[in-house]
């Protein structure tokens, strides 16, 4: 069984406030910053309950110094996995949480043990160089894993995506050269499913076909958020321009974006059938959906054009 190093990102806006104008109100909110922590925790218990592919994991969240919500996080113990859905604290914050329960793992009814959590507190000289916190460590970690995650704190990755990428992602590098994407989704409050990065459909005439694993096809926007490879994947990332490009303090713009696409500029594809790789972006789900620039509202049944 493979051994996995996860990093989660997780702001917390009594130390971000006013980084971002357009959604500071919300996010410097109880209820919002309520919901971020029980998001992070519960993508925690999905990684105990869930993330069957892996013996051992290692999951260390990248906090800024002084975050609220750090000694919470160190006191994370494995819960009973039938009731791996972490509780909200808040009635607006359950049904953010409950508007992704249709769509993630079914929990086995015993707890594995499998997870280690670990807080990494950061005094960096902009909050959105904690999305890099990460790089230096699973660098220094390379041949000590098998697996490497890294993910948004308000976005959940369910097990059933990473055991379609232990299943996939290494076939498709070594035989193909390609990398194996996760497209991000969210859900309105009446269930209804978008892509939240995607806005417009890939033409049909891109899909490839490979013998013995589907139809793959590159997204019109391969951004999800959250990337995973293999260690194979990994010793090409590390030595890539994508992994420490430079950053600029007074540019901001892109920042935190460049870090959570992986490696950008590799051959990123992912299933044209299934739903195996969708992950769930909870921050703008349920009472926190808002459609911005064509975000979050092109349908999941339009990958591909017709």
């Amino acid at each position: 069984m493979s051994r996995l190093l996860a990093h989660i990102t997780y702001f917390d806006a009594s130390v971000t406030a006013g980084v971002d104008s357009r959604t500071s109100a919300v996010k410097t909110s109880a209820a919002w910053r309520d919901f971020n922590f029980n998001a992070v925790v519960r993508l925690l218990d999905e990684m105990e309950c869930a993330y069957d592919s892996f013996a051992m994991i290692e999951a260390v969240v990248d906090v800024n110094e002084g975050h609220a919500y750090q000694d919470r996080l160190r006191q994370w113990r494995a819960s009973a996995c039938a009731a791996a859905a972490a509780p909200a604290t808040s009635t607006s914050a359950a049904r953010a949480l409950a508007a992704a329960d249709g769509h993630a793992s079914s929990p086995p009814s015993s707890s594995h043990g499998r997870v280690a959590v670990r807080v990494a507190a950061h005094t960096l000289a902009h909050p959105f160089r904690l999305a890099w916190a990460h790089r230096e460590h699973m660098a220094a970690e390379l041949e000590n894993f098998d697996w490497f995650l890294s993910v948004e704190g308000d976005t959940l990755v369910p097990g059933r995506a990473m055991s379609a990428q232990v299943a996939l992602a290494p076939t498709l590098y070594t035989k193909h050269g390609l990398l194996l994407g996760f497209t991000r989704v969210v859900n309105d409050s009446a269930g209804n499913s978008f892509f939240s990065d995607i806005v417009r459909p890939a033409a049909r005439t891109t899909i490839l076909a490979l013998d013995g694993l589907g139809d793959f096809v590159t997204p019109t926007n391969t951004y999800a958020a959250v990337w995973a490879y293999p260690r194979n994947v990994m010793r090409a990332f590390v030595k890539s321009s994508d992994w420490k490009p430079e950053l600029n303090t007074k540019t901001i713009r892109g920042m935190r974006e460049r870090a959570a696409w992986g490696w950008r500029h590799g051959h990123i594809v992912t299933p044209v059938h299934g739903s195996a790789l969708r992950i769930y972006h909870l921050g703008k789900s349920g009472p926190y959906h808002v459609k911005q620039r064509g975000h979050n509202s092109w349908p999941v049944d339009k990958l591909v054009e017709r």
